[in-house]
């Protein structure tokens, strides 16, 4: 529900005023505005409706709360941090929802879900209606006598957050979306608590991700069809990509899948490759099995259901083959220590977090372009750089780094460490482009974007959103309508995209190779005509000009 569409807020009126206050706005209304589509007799008699009143009552606010509101209500998107100073919860759900609805809050879409969450949780439906009683009683309209009305509003309240939530979720690039939705969860369901706010909005992310799931799942299946054909491990490459994607999209939903006994598409995928993976055993080897089974770990680690079942197949496997296997899982142990990213201490103070962090992603920002370059020159589909020390390194230390709430205690850190990742991200997009992987380029790019919003530093921003632009409207304008063609760009291409910095240079080189050519010569003309006095007179003149030139630079800008 939006602002404009509450009777309260139609007829410039509050819960307060007596009938003939609400009688007399209402003619006001009629006879200043022009027609402007509203039915102001319609508003009218719902306020004066015992019954259709509440609804309205619901929605609005009273007492101190009313005094802030009316103070906002004419740009409410921008104060949306007034709501937290609102003594009620349902005063704060409303004025949060009324700026979701209204504009773009710059609160992050995880501080909203879970505001929301906390104050509606925290409502009493006996004190607010007290409140509407007492705000009745003054206005001379008849009270509100039975409970379950009050009970059934605040019921239908769930509605209202969860169209605004999918209001200010639609435009959300999808990367940042799942980021979201995966610390909601571990937040909420993650900590036992199925309230119903936070179950409202994943039920809204299960139904936004639901068309992607769905065309992943098919490609999965049809690759599966191959199975008589090729071996398991070459299976499994043709279908790793695809398998990270559809797990990494339903993480957020682990939890919640298990409690309200919604199947997910990725462990319907799990079941059935890993079933295959049982029938072949026989042909392409235990060993070799094992092996993909325990890559599978990697990939299902946020699913406790594919996890357990994948310890037991790996275990029955290993009673049957012996030491061998042990040693090739204490291998995988290995290789997954050096990953680890829980090793940092919530203990630690906020600038051993930031160094212990930047520690482990140091020096990657330029590197990782030229180890994209390196791998597609060596193969047009390697991209093993990104899947596999990219996303379940760098970007899983980031990401842990950001839910640390020590780190957040110096705001100098966050900001500068928010820059560099950002340079991180950007770097990573541009070796992507080499690739030809546009899509996975505009996803770390949107990450950038994300991250260096909260550097401060405008001429970074500026520069980031503005190659985020470029890439995207090439994506919507060269890729998008040919998506049957697989396209490559050369280096030039790549530089032109990313950056017009070279270009800058160039001229700027050309400018100072004019610029000392001009001296030399002025120079040159005042010694031959007047000797040493004609040099020393050119030099004064250069000043002299120079001078006006910066200052009629200054003027212009």
């Amino acid at each position: 529900m939006r602002l404009s569409e509450n009777a309260f807020y139609l007829l410039g009126t509050s819960p307060y005023e007596q009938k003939y206050r609400i009688i007399d706005k209402c003619k006001d209304k009629l006879f200043e505005e022009d027609d402007d589509g509203v039915d102001y007799e319609a508003q009218q008699n719902i306020l004066l409706s015992p019954v259709k009143r509440l609804h309205e009552e619901v929605r609005w606010f009273y007492s101190e709360d009313l005094d802030i509101f009316e103070s906002i209500k004419h740009r409410v998107e921008l104060f949306e941090h007034k709501a937290f100073q609102m003594q009620s919860p349902l005063a704060r759900i409303n004025l949060l929802i009324y700026s979701m609805m209204e504009g773009k809050v710059p609160r992050s879409l995880s501080d909203l879900v879970l505001s929301l969450d906390k104050a509606y949780n925290e409502i009493d439906c006996e004190s607010i209606l007290l409140e509407i009683n007492e705000a009745r009683e003054v206005a001379g309209i008849s009270a509100v006598k039975d409970a379950k009305q009050m009970d059934k509003e605040i019921e239908s309240l769930k509605g209202d957050i969860r169209q605004s939530l999918q209001y200010i979720t639609k435009e959300l690039p999808s990367s940042m979306y799942m980021r979201e939705a995966l610390y909601i969860s571990k937040e909420t369901y993650g900590r036992g608590h199925y309230n119903d706010i936070a179950t409202e909005f994943l039920s809204v992310y299960h139904l936004d991700i639901q068309c992607k799931v769905s065309d992943l799942e098919e490609l999965i299946l049809e690759q599966l069809q191959h199975k008589d054909r090729i071996l398991c491990k070459d299976l499994f490459k043709n279908i790793q990509m695809h398998f990270e994607e559809i797990f990494e999209l339903e993480a957020p939903l682990v939890e919640y899948s298990s409690i309200h006994d919604v199947e997910l598409g990725s462990r319907k995928i799990f079941t059935a490759f890993r079933n295959i993976l049982i029938e072949k055993i026989d042909r392409d080897g235990i060993e070799a099995i094992y092996a993909v089974l325990q890559d599978l770990k990697g990939i299902c680690a946020s699913n406790t259901f594919c996890i357990r079942q994948l310890e037991i197949d790996t275990d029955e496997i290993e009673e049957i083959i012996g030491k061998p296997a042990v040693k090739v899982r204490e291998q995988h142990r290995r290789s997954s220590e050096k990953v680890n990213t829980n090793s940092i201490s919530t203990e630690q103070t906020a600038e051993e977090v930031s160094e212990d962090y930047l520690d482990k992603i140091l020096d990657m920002d330029g590197l990782l372009v030229e180890y994209v370059k390196h791998e597609v020159n060596a193969g047009p589909n390697n991209l093993s750089v990104y899947h596999n020390y990219f996303i379940p390194y760098i970007d899983t230390v980031i990401q842990s780094m950001y839910k640390n709430p020590e780190f957040y205690k110096n705001k100098n850190d966050v900001e500068e460490v928010s820059e560099y990742i950002a340079g991180i991200y950007q770097y990573m997009a541009r070796g992507l482009l080499y690739a030809g992987a546009f899509g996975l380029s505009l996803a770390c790019l949107e990450s950038a974007c994300y991250y260096v919003k909260k550097s401060n530093n405008p001429e970074r921003i500026n520069e980031i959103y503005t190659e985020y632009e470029r890439i995207k409207d090439f994506y919507e304008r060269e890729v998008e309508p040919h998506s049957q063609k697989k396209l490559k760009l050369d280096e030039s291409m790549i530089n032109s995209l990313i950056s017009d910095k070279s270009k800058k240079e160039d001229s700027s080189k050309t400018e100072d190779f004019l610029g000392c050519l001009f001296i030399i010569v002025i120079l040159f003309i005042g010694w031959a005509i007047a000797g040493f006095k004609g040099v020393i007179i050119s030099i004064i003149i250069m000043v002299i000009f120079g001078a006006l030139g910066l200052f009629l630079e200054k003027q212009e800008k």
